[in-house]
C-alpha cells in the first residue's frame, strides 16, 4: 500500500506492538497530506489528528524532526481519552514560521522592491510525529513516553514574482517623509506669497512680543 492510507495503517501497527510492550499506552496519528506549499514571511499552519485507542488516558502533542523542526512552532500538549478512534481524533495544529528566504531587488534602501525568483525553491523535509505520555505528564519527557507514530512531511516554500511594489503597506516610511516634506515645504511657501507689508508686521509683533518678554525679567 502506498499513501497516507498505507502508511498510516503500517504506523497503526507498529503503535499498537509498541503500546502493548509499554502498558496500552500510546496515541495514533491522522494526517491528510504529505506535501505541502506556504508562503514565505508569514505563519502557515497544517492540521493533524491524535486519536487513543487503548485503555488509558494521555496528553498528546505533535513534533516535528528533520528540517521542519528549524521553521516549527512548539505545540501545546492536548488530552486524548482513551478509546478515542481515528474517526473522532483531537484536531491538533502544527504551525510553521516560515522566515523570507528570496532575494528581492530594491530601489531606495529596503522599499519599492521586485523580485524575480531566480533561485531554486527552498524546501523543508523531515516527519511529523505524534508523542503521548500519561495524563497529567507533558510529552517528551521521563521515561513513561509512549511509542510514537509519525507522518513524513515536506514543504516547499512559494516564491512569487512581482514587479516593484509600491504599496503603501510596503513603503509607508517613504510616503510619510515624503508628505511631511510636502508639508514643510507648502508652509514656507505660504509664508514667502504674504505681501511684504505682512511680513514686516509679523515680523514687528514678534519683536515687540521678545522686547516685552525682556521687560517683565527681574
Amino acid at each position: 500500500m502506498r499513501g497516507p492510507l498505507g502508511s498510516s495503517v503500517l504506523w497503526f501497527c507498529l503503535l499498537v506492538l509498541g503500546a502493548a510492550a509499554q502498558g496500552d499506552l500510546g496515541v495514533g496519528l491522522k494526517w491528510g497530506q504529505e506535501s505541502a506549499t506556504l508562503e514565505e514571511a508569514r505563519v502557515s499552519c497544517l492540521d493533524y489528528g491524535l486519536y487513543n485507542p487503548f485503555n488509558t488516558n494521555v496528553t498528546g502533542t505533535l513534533q516535528a524532526t528533520g528540517d521542519l523542526d528549524r521553521v516549527a512552532v512548539p505545540v501545546a500538549p492536548v488530552a486524548v481519552s482513551k478509546f478515542t478512534p481515528s474517526t473522532s481524533a483531537v484536531t491538533t495544529r502544527l504551525c510553521f514560521d516560515v522566515p523570507r528566504l528570496y532575494r528581492e531587488e530594491c530601489r531606495l534602501g529596503p522599499y519599492f522592491c521586485s523580485r524575480a525568483c531566480q533561485e531554486p525553491p527552498v524546501t523543508y523535509a523531515g516527519d511529523v510525529a505524534a508523542v503521548a505520555a500519561p495524563e497529567g505528564s507533558r510529552p517528551g519527557t521521563g521515561s513513561a513516553v509512549a511509542a510514537q507514530s509519525a507522518a513524513p512531511l515536506r514543504i516547499t516554500v512559494a516564491c512569487r514574482s512581482h514587479g516593484v511594489d509600491t504599496s503603501p503597506e510596503r513603503n509607508g516610511p517613504v510616503y510619510g517623509g515624503l508628505l511631511l516634506a510636502i508639508g514643510i515645504a507648502g508652509w514656507f511657501g505660504n509664508q514667502r506669497r504674504k505681501p511684504p507689508e505682512v511680513r514686516r508686521k509679523l515680523k514687528a509683533e514678534k519683536l515687540k512680543r521678545k522686547l516685552e518678554g525682556l521687560e517683565k525679567r527681574p
